[in-house]
């Protein structure tokens, strides 16, 4: 995924044993949205089977039995082959990755406005980002958006998607917006604290590392115990090393959890 990585400067801590629980925390972050898509499309598949199983057209559930198949390369592994494995794995995520965007291409040129075809855009918007193809998975991120349900608990991961494609391509100002709105939709908690979280993160980008501090702090205290704001805790900690801490900030305790 397309996430931030921190400068030599952001990484510099007071002592070694910091620096490298921060390296070691940074490596986690760098590999939780890949963690969380995995789940996502899990989550996806179990939805073409939901949909199968309860739509009355016949058109609809053909179209999700047919995205159930597009989506059988989620059971294949990727490594090396271990004796006993029915399939052969996948050498590396990106090839799987390759092969999971083309069999849902082909299946959404095939299946046209369904509803599984736009269930079908956020795990192949999630292979794109992980295959730094920004532009086609802000497309398909901003086409299921566009179409689910506004209640659809899967709409804060394609926000975090859409944020992660925006910020991929540069385009800061729009990263915000979207992870502004992760904040506001993410009402069932799905990735809690995320969206404040990557809002922080861009205004850190942007130079404003004070308004970043600020946001880090605020997120702890609203989400204490999440994942999220244990990653907030870790920058605030870094930005602290350079000095610069949020307005009025209390001492940062190690988060509990």
């Amino acid at each position: 995924m397309a996430t931030n990585r921190l400068t030599q400067k952001e990484l510099r801590a007071p002592d070694a044993f910091q620096r490298v629980g921060g390296e070691a925390r940074h490596w986690m972050e760098v590999h939780r949205t890949a963690l969380v898509w995995a789940v996502v499309v899990v989550a996806v598949g179990a939805v073409a089977v939901a949909v199968a199983s309860s739509l009355s057209t016949r058109g609809e559930e053909r179209a999700a039995r047919a995205l159930g198949a597009a989506l059988q390369s989620l059971d294949r592994p990727v490594g090396e082959p271990t004796p006993g494995e029915s399939q052969k794995p996948f050498a590396t995520q990106a090839e799987k990755d390759r092969s999971l965007a083309g069999s849902l291409t082909s299946f959404r040129s095939e299946w046209g406005s369904t509803v599984s075809s736009t269930t079908a855009a956020l795990p192949l918007a999630g292979a794109e980002l992980r295959l730094a193809q920004p532009d086609g998975a802000q497309t398909h991120f901003s086409d299921f958006l566009a179409r689910a349900a506004s209640k659809q608990i899967l709409r804060a991961a394609a926000l975090e998607g859409e944020g992660l494609a925006w910020e991929a391509k540069g385009q800061l100002d729009r990263a915000l917006d979207a992870f502004d709105r992760m904040s506001r939709e993410d009402s069932a908690g799905f990735l809690a604290g995320m969206g404040l979280y990557h809002r922080a993160r861009i205004l850190a980008l942007q130079g404003k590392k004070v308004e970043a501090a600020k946001a880090y702090q605020e997120l702890v205290t609203a989400q204490p115990g999440t994942a999220a704001s244990r990653l907030a805790l870790d920058r605030l900690s870094l930005l602290a090393a350079e000095g610069i801490r949020p307005p009025a900030m209390a001492p940062v305790v190690p988060d509990a959890g």
